[in-house]
Parts: structure tokens; C-alpha cells; sequence
């Protein structure tokens, strides 16, 4: 599934257009693997890691760092090749139920657009409370790409994360309730969630469309 990049898209694609054994990463692959193949969940889970951002460089490398054909389609097949190698350390780590793994999991799968695969392993790591996994269903539920939209399913998953102090999820919450979409528009409401994300550009121009006294309880809300 689609992830935020950031608006330094530019140096995201500098960064990753070496690629990434070129970093200085083998002493950890080679310190890593004995461990992972022991059934060590935190080197299974940095290896898929590894893997994942090697195979993002080089997707980035296809998409955007050349004009050769022919190159291009050599980033690609390395992506594959390392999108798989890095679900299989994940789904190593998954089956001992890591939730961070298992999240990590689902983005490959749907990446792959395996979206039931994708949608059982985030299912899994939301139940276990992980907040990324939770704010990743409210994100399918609501833009309905692979369901149909479900807004009241995607407050639901959105408020479990947001309570636990995930930014992510609270600033979706402020979108859904300043836009009002699937619920009442409620500028209090989408001005406290932006508050307590730390997102002050987006609670400015929440604040835009209400009263001083909706401001006034909003502050008070976001403080409790």
C-alpha cells in the first residue's frame, strides 16, 4: 500500500540511489544471518528491513534515476528479488508474531497486490494493538482502493491508534472530521486531533473555519 514519503522526495531518491550493500551494510548482513536463521526475531525483522529498503532504492533507481531501458528493467528484477527476500525474513518474524513484521509483511503483499494476504497481516498486527498496523487498516477502510469504503470500520481503527499517541492516525482523524468524511464535520473535533499530532500548520488552517469559542474548547479537549 501506497506510503507517505514526505515532501523531501528529492533527497529521499539522492539517498537511496546508491545502492544499499554500498552503504556499509554487509558486516551487518553477515553479523545478522546467523542469528536470523536461529530464529532471532529482532535480526529476522532488521534483515527484511535491509531487504525492503534495498528493494525501495531500487524501484526509485528504475522509476527515476535512468533513461536505459534496459537498466531500468535490471533495478526492477533487483527490486523483486529483494522484496522477496525481505518477506521471507519478515514472515519469519511474523509467524512468532511480531507485529512490526507482520505490518512490514502486509505492505509487501500489497505491494504485490496480494491484498487478502495483505489485509490478514495487518488485521493480525492491529489486533495486537500495534498502532502503525491500525492506522494502515483506517487508511484502507476509509479510501475503500481494494473494499468498499467503510468509514465507520476506519474511525474505529483510527481512534484505537490515535489514543495510543500515534501523529499518523490523529492527523487522519483531523482530516476526516474537518472534511467531514463518513461522519459529522466537526471542527473541534479536527482542530484537538491536529493539536495533539503536533500538526500546527493543519490546526491553523483548521482554526480558519471556526468561532473563538470552538477554538476555545478545542484547546481545552486537546489538553485533557
Amino acid at each position: 500500500m501506497p506510503r507517505l514519503i514526505g515532501t523531501a522526495f528529492a533527497a529521499l531518491v539522492i539517498f537511496l540511489s546508491a545502492p544499499l550493500w554500498a552503504q556499509g551494510f554487509e558486516e551487518e548482513l553477515r553479523d545478522l544471518r546467523p542469528l536470523a536463521e536461529q530464529g532471532d526475531v529482532a535480526a529476522q525483522t532488521r534483515l527484511g528491513e535491509m531487504y525492503r529498503d534495498d528493494a525501495s532504492s531500487n524501484k526509485i533507481n528504475g522509476e527515476y534515476g535512468t533513461d536505459d531501458e534496459a537498466e531500468a528493467e535490471a533495478y526492477f528484477r533487483a527490486a523483486e528479488s529483494s522484496y522477496h527476500e525481505a518477506a521471507k525474513w519478515y514472515r519469519m518474524a511474523a509467524d512468532q508474531g511480531n507485529a512490526e513484521a507482520q505490518t512490514e509483511l502486509g505492505h509487501i503483499y500489497y505491494e504485490f497486490e496480494d491484498y487478502a494476504a495483505a489485509l490478514s497481516w495487518f488485521h493480525k498486527a492491529a489486533e495486537t494493538g500495534f498502532a502503525e498496523a491500525q492506522t494502515t487498516l483506517g487508511v484502507v477502510y476509509r479510501d475503500g482502493d481494494i473494499l468498499t469504503p467503510d468509514y465507520d470500520t476506519a474511525l474505529q481503527w483510527f481512534h484505537l491508534a490515535a489514543n495510543q499517541g500515534e501523529p499518523g492516525a490523529q492527523v487522519e482523524l483531523a482530516h476526516m472530521y474537518w472534511e467531514g468524511w463518513g461522519v459529522a464535520q466537526d471542527y473541534v473535533l479536527a482542530h484537538m486531533w491536529s493539536s495533539r499530532a503536533g500538526e500546527i500548520e493543519l490546526r491553523d488552517e483548521i482554526a480558519l473555519d471556526m468561532t473563538p469559542a470552538q477554538i476555545a474548547e478545542a484547546e481545552k479537549r486537546a489538553r485533557e
